[in-house]
């Protein structure tokens, strides 16, 4: 993280609380976010355009992107090529 906002890069994670948690392993701790612009992309297939669904974790108070389609079940289960996933930003 540090050598890539050194070089001016735009930096994400994509991940959902529970990932997250099962990553970091120390429940409701922050990754050092506090100068630094790392947006959080996160999934949730619910077809909803809104942010209403969230709950803070990993210091992001809320996600930059909401993934909330992405083909059907079956498409997601055979890993197909071709699906086509929509995602939801917030205007503000």
């Amino acid at each position: 993280i540090n050598l890539l906002s050194s070089y001016d890069i735009s930096i994400g994670i994509y991940t959902t609380i529970n990932d997250w948690f099962n990553v970091i392993e120390i429940p409701y701790t922050s990754l050092d976010i506090s100068n630094r612009l790392i947006s959080l992309w996160t999934p949730r297939y619910d077809s909803i355009l809104s942010f209403d669904f969230y709950k803070e974790f990993g210091g992001w108070s809320i996600p930059y992107i909401k993934q909330y389609n992405c083909g059907s079940t079956y498409t997601r289960r055979i890993g197909s090529l071709t699906r086509i996933c929509h995602n939801y930003m917030s205007e503000s």
